[in-house]
């Protein structure tokens, strides 16, 4: 579990299922106390007075931001498979490069992943990447000043320090460092690295994730045998690291299962999905961690710059004065309130924007599985400062007490915004956009 004073640092290696991660991270704490900026150049750019006083980093920054901290960090972070990470990482950074991201890799003589690995130029940015990311150590001043003053000499001093060591040398440093962390999952075992999350913290186990970040065009690489060697090659001491990191993480998950067993198994759980009973388990595991934190309301006044148990949304952004979330990508989108069942309850919902009209007639809101009537209170033109309020009556037949109620939003589709893909590359698919979720006895 989490003390207030935490600070939480995600090592983001990147295509390793992290971005999915850091969507469940990022729920775990109030928008104001996560560090906007996710890779090192914008860090240089907009270092704040005192990056510790975040509670969560989550970036492609490697283990060296560890030195601009006053405060020794929490630190999690993702490995995978390292044949399939780099070749993720090469076709992320061919997408980039097509789309003129300036942070690109790739220029216009790599063709293929081939002419990567045998550029000398790049090859210190692909080779064993895990590793790269475990181990990168910089001497940079703490003056905030000095970091904006001497931004070029800063970065200068990030490719040297790479090769001062051995690439053995510098395996034996990330097992070291791999094996100390709070927490790290691993991409091929994406749902037991979940249930092992929420465990390790505490939090409430939401059991479905969407997949962040894909690639919607993936498929299965045949790659030539000279490509294949040059991998195996570049990725050798990355393969030892995950190997060595595997039964590190079995023994952490085996753990878990044995002590949910020893004090949650009940003989249902023979019957049914063992996932499912791991689930209810953590469920249990949580209530009783929390029981003294929770408390069930019949008044609840809920803004999305909190932090929220829930799925199927997408992450917080500023409108003006309101932090707002946007549903998707899936038409399902769930919340999470300790609501108690003392009395019948009025809802209301405040949603600012809307991908499409017929999207928005279509918003279907369930408690706990039972569908509820909404009916529109007031309505101004969206787009330019307007907003839907909705409103609708809970039973109090529909909730359980010492449970978790779940709001269940359900919307005819999602889509891309084509005004925002023109000009932002926006990909996401989008729905709603709420801003105020308010409970309160009729």
């Amino acid at each position: 579990m989490l003390d207030e004073e935490d600070l939480v640092y995600f090592l983001h290696i990147p295509k390793t299922a992290g971005t999915s991660l850091v969507n469940i991270l990022e729920n775990q704490f109030n928008y104001n106390c996560i560090y906007r900026e996710t890779i090192y150049p914008e860090l240089f750019k907009n270092f704040p007075s005192n990056l510790s006083d975040y509670k969560l980093i989550r970036g492609h920054f490697g283990y060296w931001i560890t030195k601009l901290l006053t405060k020794k960090p929490i630190i999690l972070t993702m490995l995978r498979n390292p044949r399939e990470q780099i070749i993720s990482l090469f076709n992320h950074q061919l997408r980039a490069f097509k789309k003129g991201d300036k942070y690109s890799l790739i220029k216009k003589n790599h063709k293929n992943i081939t002419d990567v690995l045998k550029d000398p130029k790049l090859i210190l940015n692909f080779r064993n990447h895990h590793i790269r990311h475990l181990t990168l150590d910089i001497d940079v001043p703490r003056r905030t000043n000095s970091l904006r003053e001497d931004n070029h000499e800063v970065m200068k001093t990030l490719r040297p320090k790479l090769n001062s060591n051995s690439q053995g040398e510098l395996l034996e440093i990330a097992k070291d460092r791999l094996k100390n962390l709070t927490f790290f999952g691993l991409t091929e075992k994406f749902e037991e690295t979940l249930q092992l999350l929420y465990y390790t913290f505490a939090w409430y186990p939401v059991r479905t994730v969407p997949k962040l970040n894909i690639n919607p065009n993936k498929s299965e690489e045949n790659l030539s045998s000279e490509t294949e060697d040059l991998i195996q090659k570049y990725t050798k001491e990355d393969q030892e690291l995950y190997e060595f990191a595997e039964p590190i993480f079995e023994s952490r998950y085996s753990e878990m299962i044995k002590a949910l067993k020893d004090q949650y198994y009940e003989p249902k759980h023979d019957e049914i999905d063992f996932n499912d009973a791991i689930y209810e388990m953590l469920e249990k595991y949580y209530l009783e961690k929390k029981r003294e934190k929770t408390k069930y309301s019949k008044n609840i006044s809920y803004s999305f710059e909190k932090q929220m148990i829930g799925l199927g949304w997408h992450s917080r952004e500023q409108i003006n004065e309101n932090v707002c979330r946007w549903s998707g990508p899936e038409t399902k989108s769930e919340i999470y309130f300790p609501l108690s069942n003392e009395v019948d309850l009025k809802i209301k919902i405040t949603i600012l924007n809307q991908i499409a009209s017929d999207v928005l007639k279509s918003l279907e809101l369930y408690v706990n599985n039972h569908n509820i009537e909404l009916k529109l209170k007031s309505q101004k033109r969206m787009w330019v400062g307007g907003k839907t309020c909705l409103e609708a009556t809970i039973s109090k037949s529909f909730i359980s007490q010492g449970k978790f109620t779940c709001l269940t939003f359900r919307v005819n589709r999602t889509k891309s915004p084509l005004i925002s893909n023109i000009l932002l590359r926006d990909t996401r698919k989008i729905g709603l956009l709420f801003s105020k979720i308010e409970m309160f006895p009729l």
